[in-house]
């Protein structure tokens, strides 16, 4: 407890109870602690104190002009003790918590630093020739001396700033900065661990409006365990950014009238329902799309501009770190990290950024948004993600429950249409869509430890704070521990196992089966294809590719592609004609001599409706209706492969696609830096061919969940 608090307390106690009895002394005693003590605490934030020096200050002044009471003081008595109990409450309700502790062995250090992006200048609120300037905060393991004192939430300047807006968006400036007091688990500039071998990278982003440290819990316990962790403050769309120089990066007044006219909207907040609690998928699908064009033909900030500032804003510390173009006091971080493959987690605004940043990033391994919605729609909606995903939703019933006054509740994910295609949600092994009881958005995130119940229940929800930042943390945890380090942890069985009163999976089906009744065309029939290198889950198309899609599950069933290989990888250049493919099956070689294999006649893109899309699975060929064992991937958008272009193929008739890939499309991706030899059986091939090609131990039919 914050000590000031108790003797503010105390001395309240002690003045009413003076007044009561009408003993001036005493009165004046209490009245001058509540005063010299409670005024001290007014000038370090806490102004919660305000209702007890009223109390103290009409005391003293009634006792300094000798008014005081000749009989029992009912009426004042009373109003003095209501003031003493709104004084008491307002301690309870915004109570002084620091942060839990790590569960990770390590200890954790802090360090803030700025980059400044000189290739973007006038972004946002920045003059037109002032380069971006961005403040990072870097979480690490480090070695932690027991005299040292861990930084505060918020230091002085970072209170009257940082925490001032926080509360100025409900007119209260004042509200957040009493934070300043909280102790958190981290120490500036300790000394980096000694790291044998790269540490796991983690990059974080914020919700809308918020701060680099929002969710420093979280931060804290991932550096505990071996994580480095960097939290970029989106200068300008954010709270004031205080630089470790002193300076400010304040937020863009225009922000404020942007969100405002946001807000008054009511046919967007009519389509924001509809998406949200709409009474069929496809209410909610087209309540979800009406949102978003409503969002850009209004030319919205958070979705016409923001969207894309974020991504660039992320792309760029990443770049900057990777490239060690860092200051100083960072380089030994860039140093140890692995900058080719990061974890990416974002909460809120922050999760819709990274969402679609890891749709264009291939250095993404693993993807966490924590109750975020999707405002970066033309990259993720209805799309596959490109990684391993945890969409970590805050309690979509209380939601629901709250926005339909009661009427509805049971809520829908409101990310259901995004980071899958529509006819294949729900398949994906790797996408995990987890929802926390009696948790409302804010509560995501440190927040939840600075309100109690019944106030918490109201703005963020009423689930005890420990076990709401404990949930949250195994979860990331695990998710980051299973797919960033290849962890064999099995998540999220323990995690489910552990948390299973708070914790329950959010089923996405309906989605699917919605889509299949109106789309029956998109049927899918999934299969794995197992390597050396992890598996990679494809979705077949039995009926738009029913030619295709039928001899190749012949193959499968008959294991054909038992220990074969990835043998082929082209990349794509300034040649127009380039394609960016990885190729597999027996090899060039034996599919020209395998003539036991039944040619596949040829499928034209026109007639599936599947062109050679990033992440579209195709038959290879010569002529068209060659086709036989051979297959390759699309790992880049290869318009040049469709029906009628003539680029590549004078034919112009295009290659077969019958598949999608659902998961592994990393893999494939990461073949392209793979060495390649100058050897190939046709002429055409050379440069292409995989000096270590890679195994494909089988490919199986795999059943949908």
């Amino acid at each position: 407890m914050f000590w000031i608090d108790g003797v503010v307390v105390a001395g309240l106690l002690v003045s009413l109870l003076g007044w009561w009895r009408r003993r001036e002394g005493t009165a004046l005693a209490g009245a001058i602690a509540v005063l010299a003590a409670g005024g001290y605490g007014l000038l370090l934030d806490r102004w919660q104190y305000a209702a007890a020096l009223i109390v103290a200050a009409i005391i003293l002044l009634l006792l300094t002009v000798r008014r005081r009471p000749e009989k029992v003081p009912y009426r004042s008595g009373a109003l003095f003790s209501f003031l003493a109990v709104v004084t008491v409450a307002l301690l309870y309700l915004f109570p002084i918590r620091d942060l839990p502790k790590p569960s990770g062995e390590h200890g954790v250090g802090v360090r803030d630093f700025v980059l400044t992006d000189a290739s973007r200048t006038g972004v946002l609120a920045a003059a037109a020739d002032a380069p971006r300037e961005l403040l990072v905060r870097a979480w690490y393991p480090a070695r932690v001396s027991g005299a040292d004192a861990p930084r505060p939430y918020f230091t002085p300047l970072e209170a009257a700033t940082t925490g001032g807006s926080l509360g100025a968006f409900v007119d209260l400036p004042f509200l957040f900065k009493y934070i300043r007091h909280v102790r958190t688990n981290s120490f500036v500039d300790a000394p980096l661990i000694a790291a044998p071998e790269p540490l796991p990278v983690v990059f974080f982003s914020h919700g809308y409006t918020s701060f680099a440290g929002q969710n420093t819990a979280l931060m804290e316990d991932l550096a505990s365990h071996g994580y480095l962790v960097f939290s970029v403050h989106h200068s300008h769309d954010s709270a004031p950014a205080v630089l470790p120089d002193g300076r400010l990066i304040d937020t863009d007044p225009q922000l404020f009238s942007d969100m405002a006219a946001q807000t008054e909207n009511e046919a967007a907040a009519e389509e924001l329902l509809d998406g949200f609690i709409g009474s069929s998928p496809e209410v909610r699908h087209r309540g979800v799309q009406a949102l978003y064009r409503s969002y850009m033909d209004n030319n919205y900030r958070i979705a016409a501009v923001s969207a894309r500032v974020w991504v660039a804003d992320r792309r760029f510390v990443h770049d900057a770190l990777a490239a060690a173009d860092v200051p100083a006091n960072v380089a030994d971080l860039a140093a140890v990290g692995d900058f080719d493959r990061t974890g990416q987690i974002g909460m809120s605004f922050g999760g819709s950024t990274t969402g679609a940043l890891c749709q264009e990033d291939r250095r993404c391994a693993a993807a966490v948004n924590m109750d975020g919605g999707d405002y970066h729609y033309d990259t993720t909606f209805g799309r596959n993600v490109s990684v391993p995903f945890l969409m970590l939703y805050s309690d979509l019933n209380r939601m629901a429950s709250l926005l339909s006054e009661g009427s509805i509740d049971t809520g829908h994910g409101f990310n259901d249409f995004s980071y899958e295609r529509f006819e294949t949600t729900g398949l994906r092994q790797d996408v995990h869509r987890l929802m926390i009881r009696d948790v409302m958005h804010l509560g995501v995130s440190d927040f939840t430890l600075f309100l109690r119940n019944p106030l918490r229940g109201l703005l963020l929800g009423p689930i005890d704070p420990d076990a709401m930042l404990d949930v949250q943390n195994d979860v990331v945890r695990g998710f980051f521990d299973r797919y960033l380090r290849r962890a064999n942890n099995g998540f999220p069985r323990a995690e489910l196992e552990k948390h299973a009163a708070r914790v329950e999976v959010q089923d996405t089906h309906a989605v699917r089966e919605w889509w299949l009744g109106e789309h029956p065309e998109d049927v899918t029939v999934p299969v794995r294809m197992e390597t050396s290198l992890g598996n990679i889950d494809v979705a077949i198309y039995p009926l738009r590719a029913p030619l295709s899609a039928s001899k190749f599950l012949e193959q499968v069933d008959a294991g054909t592609y038992t220990n074969t290989s990835l043998y082929r990888v082209t990349r794509r250049s300034e040649d127009p004609r380039s394609i960016a493919v990885v190729q597999g099956g027996h090899g060039i070689s034996r599919a020209l001599s395998a003539e036991h294999v039944e040619p596949v006649p040829h499928e034209t893109t026109d007639l599936t409706g599947m062109p050679n899309a990033r992440g579209t699975i195709a038959f290879a060929r010569l002529a068209p209706g060659t086709a036989s064992t051979e297959f390759f991937f699309n790992v880049e958008d290869n318009p040049v492969l469709d029906t009628g272009n003539t680029m590549r193929n004078p034919d112009g008739q295009g290659y077969a696609t019958f598949g999608r890939v659902l998961s592994g499309l990393r893999i494939l991706e990461g073949l392209a830096d793979r060495r390649r030899g100058a050897n190939a059986e046709l002429p055409a091939l050379r440069g292409e061919m995989l000096v270590e090609p890679i195994t494909v131990h089988t490919i199986r039919r795999i059943s949908a969940p």
